[in-house]
């Protein structure tokens, strides 16, 4: 499925509302979710899309029904399974058809319930209807041209509805179409701290700034914008070759931009740091810019002065980032490959200091050997065992590593590289339960829209950890780098995953959040 459409000049994007968190509905047939088509056949969807009226203007004709494929893959919310098709009319208007496909999936031979049913079951799950009728107003009042109206329509539905990403972009939009830049700002920054992963609201806020000659903040926005969209960072004049090794996995090399500084091990990116540094240590500074970091920090939530033992060290931008917050926690670390960990500490200072200090040791040896014989326990444990492959890592094809790492440790996190659904992720999970300890809940790193689409960076997690209300990342920081992170981090709690246990041990009812239903209803398909 498509993400928001981003336009390579320099026009501001408006959301075309194809992500299934943030969609345009309305009660006119086809436009909401409520009011979709309902085929019984592919005749019949033909037919009907053929015959769509225009929202703005009420031609008909599109070729919609000529170009469906019944093969394509249907988006799900709740029992209900559907297609948004991309609908553009001769008059300019652009907005998606909703299709429900339920029916036409039981005709297939598909287990699951009719339309109708489907819909009154997933009711609690939509937004308002005043919601979805607004937002279908402002698109039209748009595209007549008519900002001032979809101004006032769409601040009104802002202050309304303030916790709405998709109405607080909406009002950022038509104040951007004003020439009100400090107001655009500040509604693009709401809606990123409720959905950090929403794509249009970086790159409009880049052009933003640099309108205003805020260029450094401008560059961290594309970036952000292009990791939204799943796309790889352009080729960057000012990247340069800070450090070359041949280590045991590959060839090792440190490069550097003007905004990061990042270790590889061939073309896969083994940890970054921004280079940023606003206190009064060296550069570059103590921000992860390596998304699975960010829930390194959930250890030292749970144990803000405790003792952790840490599989992988990369460049070592989690390790610095959890030291930098968490003053009280002590870290052992464990890297096989010498010349790692020498790119390492040379290129990276503040984790070469931390070093010295004593907060951090670092064990050049394999894990596998250090991790049979330990006899002591730690708070937590800490797995990010990759070798510049996105499979299991190799540690965990002997189930006695896994048990033997969980056993030495209250709390053990996991980074691990998948797509919600594919076999990687089951094979993580089997890994766990092989192990004694099952994952109780799965850390996201990326908004819902992508999850089973691409892969991404997960924190797997033996306990639920919930922040204390207090906690505020880097709270001694104002940096815009550091806003992030704190979205990032918010979001990534608040989007977990809790797994019910084995049902031998299941003493009660699981968590879950509604709206993302449990770790089954998550990774579903329809086969």
């Amino acid at each position: 499925m498509k993400g928001f459409t981003i336009f390579a000049d320099d026009r501001p994007s408006l959301v075309t509302w194809s992500d299934p968190i943030l969609e345009s509905r309305s009660i006119d047939r086809g436009y909401s979710l409520r009011s979709a088509y309902r085929p019984r056949s592919s005749s019949q969807l033909a037919d009907m899309l053929t015959q769509h009226p225009c929202r703005a203007c009420g031609r008909v004709g599109s070729s919609l029904g000529r170009r469906w494929g019944v093969g394509s893959e249907p988006l799900q919310l709740g029992a209900v399974f559907y297609s948004a098709l991309d609908h553009s009319c001769t008059c300019g208007l652009s907005l998606p058809i909703f299709v429900v496909l339920n029916d036409l999936l039981i005709e297939a031979g598909h287990d699951c319930i009719p339309a109708d049913e489907a819909l009154a079951s997933a009711e609690s799950l939509m937004p308002p209807r005043d919601l979805e009728q607004g937002l279908m107003r402002m698109s039209c009042v748009l595209h007549r041209g008519d900002v001032a109206e979809a101004l006032m329509l769409a601040e009104t539905l802002a202050r309304r509805y303030p916790d709405r990403p998709e109405c607080c972009f909406n009002a950022g939009y038509a104040r951007q179409r004003m020439g009100d830049v400090a107001e655009a700002l500040r509604h693009y920054r709401r809606a990123l701290k409720l959905h950090p992963h929403l794509g249009d609201a970086w790159n409009n806020r880049a052009l933003l700034l640099r309108q205003v000659g805020r260029t450094e903040e401008a560059r961290f926005c594309e970036a952000r914008a292009r990791l939204a969209r799943g796309e790889p960072a352009p080729p960057d004049p000012t990247t340069r070759v800070l450090g070359e090794a041949t280590g045991r996995f590959g060839s090792l090399r440190v490069l550097e931009n003007a905004d990061v500084r990042a270790l590889f091990i061939g073309t896969q990116c083994q940890g970054s740091v921004f280079r940023v540094a606003d206190d009064d240590g060296p550069e570059p500074g103590p921000y992860a810019g390596s998304s699975f970091a960010t829930g390194w920090l959930l250890a030292g939530c749970r144990y803000p002065a405790g003792r952790g033992l840490m599989i992988g060290l990369g460049c070592g931008a989690g390790a610095v980032s959890l030291l930098t917050d968490f003053p009280g926690i002590r870290l052992r670390v464990v890297e096989i490959d010498t010349q790692l960990i020498e790119l390492a500490l040379r290129h990276f200072p503040r984790l070469s200091r931390l070093h010295r200090q004593g907060r951090l040791e670092i064990i050049n040896a394999d894990a596998r050997d250090v991790v049979s014989s330990l006899d002591e326990r730690y708070d937590f444990a800490l797995l990010d065992a990759f070798a510049g492959s996105t499979e299991l890592p190799s540690l965990l094809e002997d189930p006695r590593f896994l048990f033997d790492l969980s056993a030495s440790s209250e709390l053990l996190l996991a980074n691990a590289i998948f797509a919600m659904g594919d076999d990687t992720q089951r094979a993580w999970l089997a890994a766990f339960a092989a192990a004694r300890r099952s994952v109780a809940a799965i850390y996201p790193t990326s908004g819902p829209e992508y999850w089973s689409k691409r892969l991404g960076n997960w924190i797997l997690s033996t306990e639920h950890v919930v922040p204390p209300a207090s906690y505020l990342p880097f709270a001694e920081s104002s940096h815009f780098i550091v806003e992030t992170m704190r979205d990032d981090f918010a979001i990534m709690c608040a989007r977990a995953i809790v797994v019910p246990p084995p049902p031998e041990v299941c003493t009660g009812p699981s968590l879950h959040d509604p709206a993302l239903g449990t770790l089954a209803d998550a990774g579903a398909s329809l086969g």
